[in-house]
């Protein structure tokens, strides 16, 4: 378990090295690099910085609490890179890192890189400080209450390997109102949270698992850009133009994929002249996942 960072003076990197990091920024590739003397830290690290914004990897280094209140309460990173702005990355490996934190204290955690000492680290404090270059990648309460503060960094070029792709999870929640049409009325059921939209086009959702090429399920293929269904699938050969994951108790209530608040969401659509509202309890017993493209 441990993290890892680069570029810094006093070492020895390689051709691999150089090609680790574009195989991670386009999918595949190789850099002008052929010795070891043909380069000094500065210019791997200008390069970086001109591929890359400051961030954390797609879906990387997701924060988690453990033992909260007690003398061994402790933060868990998963695997994942964290890009600075100068282009210094710090990688977390397969196995996670683990930072131990004071109980009861409010602060941060943040990914940090300090220019003077050529480390970087993952540090927990009450704020991020002033010197050198940090990412925030959480923030915890006194209580022990986790928020998610990850900014997931953006290429700036365009990829030349393969596009991103993301599945998901949506989780379900109490139903939320979230506006009035005449005689219907439309709930916020369940969402994905923490996902940058901007980085996808598309999304493919269903109703259960993740779906299978023996059983399709009822699925809705919909354009995160425009904000709008496209196509859905019902019984694996039924399709129709929308949105729509089906309606229930003679088309009381409707599902449907929208994305609210910059978050992909199920909206129960609810028939206040059928009562379609008192449905609602219905999608506590439902399961819906989203592949993100």
């Amino acid at each position: 378990m441990g993290i890892s960072y680069s570029f810094i003076d006093n070492s020895i990197y390689g051709p691999d090295d150089i090609n680790d990091i574009t195989k991670s920024l386009t999918g595949a590739g190789i850099a002008p690099f052929v010795s070891k003397d043909s380069y000094n830290v500065s210019d791997l690290n200008e390069m970086t910085s001109a591929l890359v914004g400051e961030g954390v990897q797609l879906g990387g280094c997701l924060c988690s609490v453990h033992n909260v209140g007690m003398a061994e309460m402790h933060i868990e990173i998963a695997q994942g890179i964290v890009f600075f702005e100068s282009g210094v990355r710090l990688v977390v490996d397969e196995e996670g890192y683990v930072l131990s934190i004071t109980p009861n204290t409010a602060g941060c955690i943040y990914a940090h890189y300090s220019p003077s000492l050529q480390k970087a680290d993952i540090v927990f404090g009450t704020e991020l400080p002033i010197d050198g270059e940090s990412v925030l990648l959480a923030e915890i309460s006194a209580d022990g209450t986790l928020l998610d503060k990850r900014i997931f960094s953006r290429s700036k070029i365009a990829t030349l390997g393969k596009n991103i792709s993301l599945s998901v999870p949506f989780v379900s929640i109490d139903p939320v109102l979230i506006r009035t049409d005449g005689n219907t009325t439309y709930y916020k059921v369940a969402k994905v949270s923490g996902v940058d939209l901007s980085k996808f086009n598309y999304a493919v959702v269903t109703v259960g698992a993740e779906p299978t090429p023996e059983k399709l399920q009822i699925t809705t293929f919909y354009d995160i850009v425009k904000n709008q269904g496209i196509f859905s699938i019902i019984d694996n050969d039924s399709a129709f133009a929308g949105g729509s994951l089906g309606t229930v108790v003679n088309y009381s209530m409707t599902r449907l994929v929208e994305v609210c608040d910059n978050e992909l969401c199920i909206v129960a659509l609810c028939s206040t002249m059928n009562n379609g509202e008192k449905y609602l309890y219905m999608f506590k017993n439902h399961t819906y996942f989203a592949m993100l493209m």
